[in-house]
């Protein structure tokens, strides 16, 4: 069993070496117990978020537009996406549209592999290596094959019916 002059040896130790004083505060059912202040914390999540906080996917979406020099009927055109559905993402920061639909506008951007990688992670996506319809997604980005029409041909040819469920197609049309 420690004794208490072990114990607030160890408490002093801990005190000194391992937390600055202005990080810690002790617990209200003991002063043994060492405990964050919540307000350190909060205000640790909040430099945290602040420091590591990337910009929002529309955010990401129309400066790739921008740089290339594209508008975005032309963009929303050769997603084979609604006008209105373009038009919530562009308005609405908060909104997630499915991977299917970002995948359509990545290909009408003609996004290399990095890019698209970023901008599917922008959203929350990502490309699985077992998926079939992933992988499909990915051979046509390492040949830069940027063809909606073509790449829903492929996932009609290479995904069985039965696996589909909902269409996998990555435009409305």
């Amino acid at each position: 069993m420690l004794n208490q002059t072990f114990i607030d040896e160890l408490k002093d130790y801990i005190d000194n070496a391992l937390f600055s004083s202005d990080f810690i505060c002790y617990s209200p059912a003991s002063e043994n117990i060492l405990v964050y202040s919540p307000e350190i914390i909060s205000q640790d999540i909040e430099d945290y978020i602040g420091n590591n906080r990337q910009p929002v996917l529309n955010q990401i979406l129309f400066d790739l537009i921008d740089k290339r020099g594209l508008t975005d009927a032309q963009v929303y055109n050769r997603a084979g996406l609604d006008r209105k559905l373009f038009s919530k993402i562009r308005t609405n920061s908060s909104y997630k549209p499915k991977k299917n639909t970002l995948v359509s506008i990545a290909f009408a951007l003609k996004l290399s592999e990095d890019e698209f990688d970023s901008f599917l992670e922008t959203a929350g996506y990502s490309l699985s290596n077992s998926d079939t319809q992933d992988l499909i997604i990915k051979f046509f980005l390492k040949e830069k094959r940027y063809d909606v029409d073509e790449l829903n041909e492929a996932f009609d040819r290479f995904i069985p019916k039965k696996q589909q469920g909902e269409s996998p197609r990555v435009n409305n049309n």
